[in-house]
């Protein structure tokens, strides 16, 4: 593309035949499509196909200034006067009637005539694209997500410079990566490598002086940018940078917001999970020893004990609701103590099980432990434990079996608590860990759904991990990992 862009024809308005013909051949000379008429009214019916009217202002019937309004009126192309008067009083009014030059007859007039015929063009141009850069700023402002202020600014630069494509690079932690472009790919490719006289590099500004990206403007042939068109691709590129560093403060807002309103429902769902968590057990405690406290010397001996172990069994659940919300503040505030030591792990495995022995009464709890020592904190062990073979008893019937076992593997020792239950979908495999999650078939059992969330975390705060391997029908295999000591202990 030539620097006059999209000048296709000209049409020479001129009655002197020897005045055309000469005109004529200058501007073909030039390079340039002309076409001819020799009065104003066969211009006006030749205006349609014409870029540019270049109009004598000698014209008979016709002067040249009536031709300029009725083009004008048509909402026509751009026009040039031309006299042999050098009429200041005509210049203006040729100007005002939205002539958009005006040329002397000087002696030699010819030989300039093309380049103040291109100066014209370019002149029109850049005051249409001008005209351009306030709409497609608009457009761009009126885009609602970043993807769409991309697209609108790679579209808004290649239609503001008429080029063959527009690409936008956007700078990121690997350095500057494609995310929009108008017009065919091809040419976008490797276009950061070098400077080919085919592309215009413009800065995308950000904010603090640091760019945020860059606008490359591509043709299919090399091309001259005149100072005036790389200044209004920089002035649409500083608009199109502001608008994209509000775009990326608007999606941060509502980031924020978002998060805020998460945190918001994870309070209120916990103040809810809590208080009806707390009041089953508090309610069932009450009760029995409303009913011991009424009734001792009426109740015999065998119901009076189990309404004891009713009180005791619900204690328990009380005491350990408080110990996961204990837990899980230390948690989230990172004031978890933790003392990693040489542990012996399958000692750690029986005292967990013989602690629980109320839960478990009535299962079959199969531990298959190997002789290992681990680095680990045995406090956080037992309560991983803990929670993992309470949620196996809360998940799983009563006849089923619960295994506990070690498995080691990469340096690691791995504890597993194996159920026989419901099972899990891949999809709730993927959330089980979230604190207060619950798949929608396991809404009865009891707790503040944050048991498998604290085995996560006391995993991570022991260097180790957590998982479950599970299947729908089949069970679910819940672990954490711990690092190996360097000796086994003796079997």
């Amino acid at each position: 593309m030539s620097e006059v862009r999209a000048l296709r024809s000209i049409l020479l308005v001129e009655d002197h035949p020897d005045h055309r013909n000469l005109a004529e051949r200058a501007l073909v000379d030039a390079g340039l499509v002309v076409r001819t008429a020799s009065s104003g009214e066969q211009a006006l019916t030749m205006v349609g196909d014409a870029d540019l009217v270049l109009v004598d202002y000698g014209l008979p019937r016709m002067n040249g200034i009536e031709v300029l309004e009725a083009i004008r009126a048509q909402s026509g192309p751009p026009v040039v006067l031309v006299t042999g008067m050098g009429s200041e009083a005509l210049a203006v009014a040729a100007l005002k009637g939205g002539a958009v030059d005006y040329i002397v007859k000087t002696p030699g007039f010819l030989h300039t005539l093309p380049e103040a015929v291109k100066r014209a063009w370019r002149a029109h141009d850049l005051r249409q694209r001008a005209v351009e850069l306030q709409r497609l700023t608009l457009l761009v402002a009126k885009a609602s997500d970043r993807s769409s202020v991309l697209h609108e600014i790679a579209h808004g630069a290649r239609s503001l410079l008429g080029a063959t494509a527009c690409a936008v690079f956007v700078a990121g932690e690997g350095g500057l990566s494609l995310e929009a472009l108008d017009g065919p790919a091809s040419p976008a490719i490797d276009i950061l490598a070098d400077a080919p006289p085919n592309v215009l590099r413009v800065p995308l500004p950000g904010s603090e002086d640091a760019d945020q990206g860059v606008l490359v403007v591509i043709s299919n042939e090399p091309r001259h940018y005149m100072p005036e068109e790389v200044e209004l691709a920089r002035t649409f590129a500083s608009f199109a940078g502001l608008t994209l560093t509000n775009i990326s403060r608007l999606e941060l807002e509502r980031d924020l917001r978002g998060r805020l309103q998460e945190m918001l429902d994870v309070r209120t769902q916990l103040v809810e999970s809590v208080s009806h968590e707390f009041r089953t057990p508090l309610t069932a405690i009450l009760g029995f020893t409303q009913l011991l406290s009424e009734g001792w010397d009426e109740v015999t001996s065998d119901p009076r004990h189990e309404m004891l172990a009713n009180v005791t069994r619900n204690a328990e659940d009380l005491r350990r609701l408080v110990d996961e919300l204990l837990d899980f503040s230390s948690v989230e505030h990172g004031k978890e103590n933790v003392h990693l030591e040489d542990v012996d792990i399958g000692e750690v495995i029986r005292t967990t099980v013989e602690s629980l022995d109320p839960l478990l009464r009535g299962r079959v709890v199969d531990i298959r432990v190997e002789p290992l020592r681990v680095r680990a904190d045995p406090i956080l062990v037992g309560r991983a434990l803990n929670n993992l073979i309470s949620n196996a008893v809360k998940y799983s019937a009563a006849e089923t079996t619960i295994v506990v076992r070690t498995v080691v593997a990469q340096g690691q020792c791995r504890v597993e608590v194996t159920d026989h239950g419901h099972g899990l979908t891949p999809s709730e495999a993927a959330r089980v860990f979230e604190p207060f999650w619950r798949a929608k078939w396991a809404r009865w059992p009891r707790g503040a759904g944050i048991g498998l969330y604290l085995v996560q975390q006391y995993a991570r705060l022991q260097n180790g991990e957590s998982g479950v391997e599970s299947e729908p029908g089949r069970g679910s295999t819940f672990y954490f990992t711990l690092p190996l000591e360097p000796a086994p202990v003796a079997a």
